[in-house]
């Protein structure tokens, strides 16, 4: 029965190893339109038809009809090397393997062939060029079947490919050639940017890569490759399989599976779940087996070791001699959980957060990534979307009871404003004065926390983080209900004592008193900065010094937990004299100066800011209008009197936005000279490079007379001075370059 139209395209796009999405790509149309193609429901009109023949290297006939075209010469009469290229455009294996192209070594190169001949790389290229599925599976199963081949493979895998690795493993792909991709091992390949099959990549476990030890090789495959092959459409299951399957050794360990991390990802990315799950119970399995590894690794014996490597662990018997070799290998799942946090997908963040976690219970060496359980509650909440801002702040900024107040403060969480600062600005302003409410009802002391809770018989709260402190004497206070001492342990465990608060309050005055220089001349707002640095490193200084001998001074108590309240208190109240009345009212102040100076540097910043845009506006709208080809045809047209106005009066904007001075433009002429013109003034008989400082000075003392004659002249118009200040065409014209080097 002659087939149709339909059916004619199908068989070339199979033939081509084309998926119909990959084929309505190349043409030009939707993929329903190919699939309706194929299956009659509708015909290509003759644009499509010549856009097929021209991708299938067919003519129409064979298209509309099944009319093939003979060639115009014999197959007989071509050139040989052609006549391969003629048959590889076709794909036509039965003629390949007939005129003899089809051997063994087409492929595979054995490795005492020596280099490939030019003929055979020409051929090979063609078959990779262009994905002859019939020739290939050809070729490949020539070389599986034959013996010299085998050996070849058996002691250089991969090594042994010819071209393009990856393009091999395509093709394998393409057509469903599970058999030539066990030929190379391909499962035990690593990830890396190189493709070639002669450029294998090493991975070494001992701390000397260097010979008798050579470390254990693999060729490598491209993440790119490795994406393509579990996202092609019509990948066969028997390959699926194959790199599914997670194995860990081979051959007492030289070789390795080292996709691990990024197969999880890709079986993840592709949505084959059921694969998934089921290679990350095994991992699990695993990790159990390699832990008893580990632990007989610490029994003592002298020749077990350990590696950490590339976020894995490795397990090696005799790691002191040249034969070591690999026992186990544990990997962390890194690159589909972050695909899934990409993707806001809380059902597989949790699965691989939870296998990261056990392996880290496992080997707390590995620190695989994780994320805490407060992380995951924002993020769901998040995802339903519209969470009051509260309610993340809960959970980010709410640690052991305490607020981090200047955390809060500082974040942009939930502040969209498209770059526009102004408005950021006002929408931060108006927010933290929201949260003020949100800031009085948390606590930011640990001594706050004690007094809330005595004072609004809170005993469950109270009891629970006398516990988690692990202090005795605070817990039996708690438990027997006696105030007093609770409030007393309280002040000796969080509030410095009246002589240290002195000491602090000493150093810190020491340090605002230091005089700081900034260049030649002192820059008071650089000064301040410095000073401002040195009182917070002595304030920083004395924090510590008091939470080490606090943490010191108590046994029994849980140093990290006293550590981080300790910390936090600080963070949030400086260690200063507010500590000699510290009670809920002088705290609850402290609260309200916190937010409200903040809300004042946001205020400063905004009346900045918007001066800032006013300023830009006019700067924008001056060099416009006085731009340097105005001034020139001014010039031009005798207003020279005229041109030194405008001249000036773009100068002092550029001096005003670009530089930052401030007063009239007689002092900024003065503050631009004496910052960016000073002379040298050196003789050649000094240790400098004389003749460079000399033409320095030489450009800087002529622009320091033009400035200096310009606002003089300028002075003399605008004022109607009786003193005549000269200045010609030729200066004016130079002042008008000067600015528009100054405006760059």
């Amino acid at each position: 029965m002659e087939k149709s139209v339909g059916e004619r395209i199908k068989e070339l796009r199979q033939k081509a190893g084309l998926t119909q999405a990959e084929l309505a790509e190349k043409v030009g149309f939707q993929p329903q339109t190919v699939s309706n193609w194929e299956n009659g429901s509708r015909e290509p009109d003759i644009a499509a038809l010549a856009k097929l023949a021209s991708l299938f290297g067919v003519s129409l006939d064979f298209l509309l009809l099944g009319k093939v075209e003979e060639p115009s010469i014999s197959l007989d009469d071509m050139d040989d090397e052609k006549r391969a290229l003629f048959l590889i455009k076709k794909d036509d294996a039965k003629n390949f393997e007939k005129y003899g192209y089809a051997k063994a070594t087409l492929l595979f190169a054995q490795p005492y062939y020596g280099r490939v001949d030019r003929r055979t790389q020409k051929i090979l290229d063609a078959i990779y060029e262009n994905g002859c599925l019939s020739i290939f599976k050809l070729c490949l199963h020539k070389c599986l079947e034959n013996n010299e081949c085998k050996r070849a493979l058996e002691g250089s895998g991969a090594l042994a490919v010819l071209g393009d690795l990856d393009k091999y493993i395509r093709l394998c792909v393409k057509a469903g050639c599970l058999e030539g991709l066990k030929a190379i091992n391909l499962k035990y390949f690593a990830i890396a940017n190189r493709t070639l099959a002669t450029d294998p990549v090493s991975f070494h476990l001992r701390s000397n890569p260097n010979p008798p030890f050579d470390g254990y090789k693999t060729p490598s495959l491209s993440l790119e490759t490795l994406n393509y092959i579990f996202s092609y459409q019509d990948i066969s299951k028997d390959i699926l399989d194959y790199l599914s399957e997670i194995e860990f050794f081979r051959d007492r360990g030289n070789v390795v599976y080292l996709m691990t991390d990024q197969v999880l990802c890709c079986l993840y990315r592709n949505k084959y779940f059921d694969r998934l799950e089921k290679a990350i119970d095994e991992m699990e399995k695993y990790n159990e087996y390699a832990k008893e590894i580990f632990d007989e690794s610490l029994s003592g014996s002298w020749y077990t070791g350990k590696r950490m490597r590339g976020g894995a662990i490795y397990f090696l018997n005799n790691s002191h001699s040249d034969d070591s070799y690999l026992r186990a290998l544990v990997t962390p799942i890194n690159a589909a959980f972050t695909l899934a946090q990409e993707n806001k997908d809380m059902v597989w963040i949790k699965k691989f957060n939870e296998y990261n976690k056990k392996l880290n219970d496992l080997f707390p060496d590995l620190k695989a990534y994780t994320i805490t359980d407060n992380k995951i509650k924002i993020m769901e909440l998040e995802n339903k979307g519209n969470a009051p801002v509260e309610e993340i702040f809960e959970l980010s900024y709410v640690k052991n009871g305490l607020l981090d107040i200047h955390g809060v403060l500082a974040t942009d969480y939930g502040i969209e404003v498209n770059g526009d600062k102004v408005t950021a600005v006002k929408a931060k302003i108006k927010r933290t004065k929201e949260l003020k409410p949100f800031i009085q009802s948390h606590f930011i002391s640990p001594y706050e926390l004690i007094l809330g809770c005595l004072k609004n018989k809170k005993g469950k709260e109270l009891f629970q983080f006398a516990t988690d402190l692990q202090f005795a004497e605070l817990e039996n206070a708690v438990i027997e209900g006696n105030k007093d001492v609770v409030e007393e342990l309280a002040k000796q465990l969080f509030i410095p004592s009246e002589g240290y608060l002195k000491a602090i309050e000493n150093a810190v005055r020491a340090s605002q008193n230091i005089h700081v220089y900034s260049g030649d001349g002192e820059d008071e707002e650089a000064a301040e900065r410095e000073r401002a640095r040195q009182v917070s490193e002595a304030r920083s200084k004395a924090e510590s010094k008091f939470i080490e001998e606090q943490s010191n001074k108590y046994r029994g108590i849980n140093k990290e937990v006293y550590t981080a309240l300790l910390k936090r208190q600080f963070s949030n109240i400086h260690l200063d004299s507010i500590y000699l009345d510290f009670n809920l009212g002088t705290i609850g102040k402290e609260k309200e100066r916190i937010v409200n100076e903040y809300i004042e540097h946001l205020e400063e910043y905004l009346e900045k800011l918007t001066n800032y845009k006013a300023l830009e506006r006019d700067y924008n709208k001056i060099t416009s209008e006085l731009s340097q080809e105005y001034l020139l045809s001014e010039l031009d047209r005798g207003e020279s009197d005229k041109v030194v106005v405008l001249i000036c009066k773009r100068l002092q904007i550029i001096l005003e936005f670009k530089y930052g001075y401030t007063g009239d433009l007689f002092t900024m002429i003065d503050t631009l000279i004496d910052r960016t013109m000073k002379l040298h003034n050196c003789t050649d008989d000094e240790d400098n490079s004389y003749r460079e400082y000399q033409e320095e000075d030489r450009i800087f003392t002529k622009r320091i007379q033009l400035l200096h004659k310009l606002r003089m002249k300028r002075n003399n118009i605008v004022h109607a001075e009786r003193k005549e200040v000269e200045m010609s065409e030729s200066e004016i014209r130079e002042c008008i370059d000067l600015i528009e080097l100054l405006s760059k």
